[in-house]
């Protein structure tokens, strides 16, 4: 679900070059490099409990955490769930499926409400 603007609401802050430029993963890319993942970004918001993604998805974007909580996880073979993070602001998360045959290479669910942009990979 797509954030909705409202008064006082700084989600464009997040689809700036000055913000992606602060991130470890864009800082050494050149201004116009940058531009083009701020050109494709989108601010999203999803509410506690909901799952971003599930081990194994197809991805086809990778998120930036603006604000809030998600955890990753992995699920074993017995069905026990196995937390590998929590991670919130300025955190980047689904981008090693690019590496891995464009596959999620675990769950992600979101702990807190959280924002965030969702960037589709460039190809």
């Amino acid at each position: 679900m797509i954030a909705n603007k409202k008064e006082g609401d700084d989600s464009t802050q997040y689809k700036s070059l000055a913000f992606f430029k602060k991130l470890t993963l864009f800082a050494s890319l050149s201004n116009e490099e940058v531009k083009r993942f701020v050109d494709v970004a989108q601010v999203k918001a999803y509410k506690r409990g909901q799952i971003l993604y599930l081990e194994g998805e197809e991805a086809n974007a990778f998120y930036v955490i603006c604000s809030g909580w998600i955890k990753l996880f992995n699920t074993t073979d017995e069905g026990e769930e196995v937390i590998l993070a929590m991670l919130t602001k300025d955190s980047i998360t689904g981008e090693s499926a690019l590496f891995e045959q464009g596959l999620f290479t675990s769950g992600a669910q979101v702990v807190e409400d959280v924002q965030m942009l969702s960037i589709p990979f460039l190809f």
